[in-house]
């Protein structure tokens, strides 16, 4: 056995060995908030509705769904009708790449008084940026626009303006 090795096992209490089923997760925890803190975090993240989710208040995931219609955009938090954007309001598309965890994008589509705040993966989220800011706003589809909505897609950090109604004019 080497040197390093043996001050490796002296160093690294038994309670925090890895193991292949648990991964680096400890067996005994020095605090008991920690374990419940890593539990949830942990079973959220495994959870198969782990996508779709913004954080509640009490800690416990929120699914989020996007439906829109020639009218307007709604988005129902946890079966509940959140809010309503028409059409006609939108002045601004931005993609904001925000870190509690891990970089995660979140795109937000309103004007100065209304804002949705859309997680990237949630509920018909890919049919609104896709097909309906194409249909019902206009020059949206543009070379412009996807080249903006590449660059965030590999960002860590950042916010794109993604469309604006000021752009319109310029197209």
């Amino acid at each position: 056995m080497s040197h390093i090795e043996t001050n490796t096992k002296s160093i690294i209490s038994p309670q925090y060995q890895m193991s292949a089923e648990r991964g680096c997760i400890p067996t005994e925890w020095p605090f008991p908030c920690m374990q419940s803190f890593f539990s949830q975090l942990l079973s959220a993240f495994q959870s198969p509705q782990a996508q779709h989710q913004l954080p509640a208040p009490d800690g416990l995931p929120v699914p989020v769904r996007i439906g829109y219609d020639a009218d307007c955009i709604t988005q129902t938090i946890d079966g509940q009708a959140a809010q309503t954007l028409a059409w006609k309001d939108i002045e601004f598309i931005t993609i904001h790449i925000e870190d509690d965890l891990l970089p995660f994008p979140f795109w937000y589509v309103g004007n100065r008084d209304i804002q949705l705040r859309i997680p990237n993966d949630a509920e018909g989220a890919e049919s609104l940026f896709f097909e309906g800011f194409a249909e019902y706003l206009p020059n949206y589809r543009s070379d412009r626009t996807f080249k903006i909505i590449t660059e965030a897609s590999i960002a860590l950090e950042g916010s794109f303006l993604v469309w604006e109604t000021r752009l319109i004019a310029n197209a």
